[in-house]
């Protein structure tokens, strides 16, 4: 990345983890391994949407759960839209996203939308 300004983003898949322990708990198996594959491939959707349009690089990427530096001009209300969407498309669970200066900015902006009602992007030092 080059010197124009850049963000955090982290974003988490909403709910993800009580699928999975339902699932586990009523010994399903099939439909762990197929929501899984199903939220993996939202997981990558969302990484690609960062290299390629956001021009940013992935931090780390795991389960339901991604951070990234992006440049700051990339981040728009439309794409971030446009994420979510296709992500419930993908996992069918919702997403939310936190944006912020720093990884601690970005972190406090993804609890802020978690508790604002999930699946909804919070951009440190905006109005919601």
């Amino acid at each position: 990345m080059n010197q124009e300004p850049t963000l955090y983003l982290l974003a988490d898949g909403d709910d993800v983890g009580s699928v999975l322990r339902l699932a586990l708990l009523n010994n399903d198996l099939a439909k762990t391994r197929e929501f899984h594959a199903n939220v993996s491939a939202a997981r990558r959707f969302v990484c690609s949407v960062i290299e390629d349009q956001m021009r940013g690089s992935v931090i780390f990427a795991g389960g339901d759960d991604v951070c990234a530096v992006v440049h700051e001009a990339s981040v728009t209300p439309e794409l971030l839209t446009h994420i979510q969407d296709e992500y419930q498309r993908l996992a069918g669970r919702t997403l939310s996203i936190g944006v912020g200066a720093c990884p601690a900015e970005a972190y406090m902006a993804l609890h802020r939308a978690k508790l604002s009602g999930k699946s909804c992007f919070i951009i440190a030092g905006t109005t919601p």
